[in-house]
């Protein structure tokens, strides 16, 4: 970040802070995002096959984007239907 000087339409000068258009973005950490490779770890290590029917069925939380690389949830969202539809994996 960059500290500047401003000077509003009184003329008095304040510091004034210029953010980057990165800092303004949330990053992959921040949201705690998870994709298959992750879900396959919370799950006890089941097939990335299984995670995918899993993941496709009917109830498992939405994906927040589609990439590339696959889809990617949040993982609060994923442990939240983990704690309700698979007890046994806590």
């Amino acid at each position: 970040m960059q500290q500047v000087t401003c000077v509003n339409n009184e003329h008095q000068q304040r510091p004034a802070l210029v953010l980057s258009y990165h800092t303004l973005l949330p990053t992959v950490k921040d949201m705690d995002l998870v994709g298959v490779a992750e879900i396959r770890e919370m799950l006890g290590g089941i097939s990335r096959q299984r995670v995918s029917i899993i993941a496709n069925s009917k109830g498992f939380p939405d994906p927040v984007a589609v990439l590339a690389m696959g889809k990617v949830w949040r993982r609060r969202d994923v442990a939240r239907w983990i704690a309700e539809h698979r007890p046994s994996q806590d």
